[in-house]
């Protein structure tokens, strides 16, 4: 049964978009003024940077040192706008009798300052952010759930991850055997390999039954499929 919930922020709980894409200009600025990269490449680094973290965007790309570190001080010192919105459906959340956990990489000024704009910090148990402020004291998402598991006394098969990256909080949720809910928000591709699919909150009382289920089928050694859900509230 599951009885922990670890949520995303951005693409999840947060409509990133909604900060409209010039919240970037101040970093792109620093990679237009002292890096070789073309309008076409800076609009590339921008869709990008809007959808993944920092560092893991930044991997993609050869730029000198110096620009990245430059970049980084400006993406640090990034203050959510007024706009800036979750997609409505955060009530939906108080449905689940599960404890919840707020889990995001990035800036910590940045990463907190859309939680609080938002006002979604009553919906969880406690926020941990992956900072990207000072790397050498990052622990990443896979430790962290970890940690969370364990703080709950629980096995991974009761934890449930929900976010839009595969490659990042659906990855480290698979790699330690915890459920997996992709969010597939306007501007997420669907990716498969995970154990349901969602396009809104509302349908995350469905979802904790079906994964129910397939943990049931799985003690039996039953085959278990996929559950994607076909209705969402997105306004």
């Amino acid at each position: 049964m599951l009885k922990v919930a670890i949520f995303d922020l951005d693409l999840c709980c947060i409509d990133t978009y909604s900060q409209g894409e010039d919240i970037l200009d101040p970093v792109l600025k620093v990679a237009r003024e002292s890096a070789p990269l073309d309008g076409s490449k800076l609009e590339s680094l921008r869709r990008e940077l809007m959808q993944e973290n920092f560092d893991t965007v930044m991997n993609r790309y050869t730029l000198p040192s110096t620009t990245v570190s430059c970049m980084r001080s400006a993406y640090a010192r990034l203050v959510a706008p007024p706009s800036t919105s979750t997609y409505g459906d955060m009530d939906a959340l108080e449905a689940l009798d599960m404890k919840r956990y707020l889990v995001s990489t990035g800036f910590y000024r940045f990463q907190m300052s859309k939680i609080h704009i938002t006002g979604i910090l009553p919906y969880f148990e406690a926020v941990l952010i992956d900072s990207l402020d000072n790397l050498s004291a990052r622990k990443g998402k896979l430790d962290i759930f970890r940690a969370i598991r364990l703080h709950e006394g629980v096995a991974s098969q009761d934890v449930v991850v929900i976010g839009d990256n595969p490659r990042s909080e659906l990855a480290a949720a698979k790699t330690l055997g915890m459920r997996t809910v992709q969010s597939v928000r306007p501007g997420v591709r669907r990716e498969d390999g995970f154990d349901a699919y969602i396009l809104s909150f509302d349908a995350l009382v469905n979802v904790r039954k079906h994964m129910d289920r397939l943990n049931q089928q799985l003690l039996r050694g039953d085959h278990a499929e996929s559950y994607e859900v076909q209705y969402a509230r997105l306004e």
